[in-house]
């Protein structure tokens, strides 16, 4: 019951820790200086009212990637950990071995996601005349 109480509390610290960076970054109203870089390179001022579901779109994309990298990375070093301390077990260093190989292979789907997530924008950009 305790080890579950601390999953519990464990898995709510980091979804607060992942949650307020997203928060404060769409919440962000400042534009890092690209008005003025866009007003010096067209000598004429942005649009006033931009479509913000491109930038929203691709900071969900980007959050959820290095959310997955992260998760992939704990995958690696949870497993690495176990195949180190298996201590010639062998069921625990098949174990360690399954795990790497499902954190690879989920990694490569993350990558392909990622590829078809791009062309599919950049395909929609180009249809549209916004990118």
């Amino acid at each position: 019951m305790r080890r579950r109480s601390a999953a519990i509390v464990l898995t709510l610290l980091l979804g607060v820790a992942l949650a307020t960076p997203i928060s404060a970054a769409l919440a962000q109203g400042d534009d890092y200086g690209l008005n003025e870089t866009y007003t010096a390179a067209t000598g004429e001022q942005p649009p006033a009212n931009p479509d913000p579901l491109p930038q929203t779109l691709g900071l969900i994309i980007n959050w959820t990637l290095g959310l997955l990298g992260f998760v992939f990375l704990m995958l690696m070093i949870w497993a690495g950990i176990g195949w180190m301390t298996a201590g010639g077990n062998e069921e625990k260093v098949t174990k360690a071995k399954t795990m790497i190989n499902a954190a690879i292979a989920g990694m490569v789907v993350v990558f392909i996601s990622y590829a078809l997530a791009d062309a599919i924008v950049a395909a929609l950009s180009a249809a549209s005349n916004t990118g």
